[in-house]
């Protein structure tokens, strides 16, 4: 699995070089997420992720992305019992996507869609027991290659940079295994095309 992600992500690159400067337009774009939710007095949750990508547009619609994406959810529960729990999840993935964008490319706002795939670096999770020090379990996924899409649209704010923002969906695991689940993730960022 890991070889066939790392042929792909070769051939993209190979496909970004040999292309002559004229043939389309590069796109830099940085995105990131925060949440913070009080469930209950006893229940806090905050996750935090932020997703950097270079994108080769071929021309006005379609695209080729590579992306990376680093994340982090903190967990507190039962802080007012016996039994209070911290559990931390760090993960880290890498995607590459075809991008195919909808109307005029003059248009103030652009709707689009992506397919591909998604490799899960690392996920790894933590967790504390906060009245037996001691005691700390650790559970972690194997790296795996699973299928994702997304939509999304780019608001343009001048010729060059956008307001980029969409939902992403990606497979908790590789399809062959058990309890496979489905992660999503939305986004808010800004792209600069050149």
């Amino acid at each position: 699995m890991k070889s066939v992600f790392f042929s792909a992500l070769f051939s993209a690159l190979s496909v970004f070089v040999s292309l002559p400067a004229y043939a389309g337009f590069i796109e830099l774009s940085a995105s990131g997420n925060y949440r913070r939710t009080n469930i209950a007095d006893d229940v806090k949750d905050e996750n935090f992720a932020a997703t950097g990508s270079f994108a080769y547009l071929f021309d006005a619609q379609s695209a080729l992305e590579l992306s990376y994406t680093r994340g982090e959810q903190r967990s507190e529960v039962g802080a007012s019992s016996g039994n209070a729990q911290i559990i931390l999840v760090n993960y880290a993935m890498a995607g590459l996507d075809f991008i195919y964008t909808l109307g005029d490319e003059n248009s103030a706002l652009r709707p689009y869609i992506k397919l591909g795939g998604m490799y899960i670096i690392e996920k790894e999770r933590q967790t504390y027991y906060v009245f037996n020090p001691g005691q700390r379990v650790y559970a972690t996924e194997e790296p795996a290659l699973v299928p994702s899409a997304g939509l999304g649209a780019r608001l343009k704010i001048s010729q060059h940079i956008s307001l980029k923002m969409g939902i992403d969906a990606w497979t908790s695991k590789s399809v062959s295994k058990e309890n496979v689940k489905i992660d999503h993730s939305s986004r808010v960022g800004l792209s600069w095309m050149f």
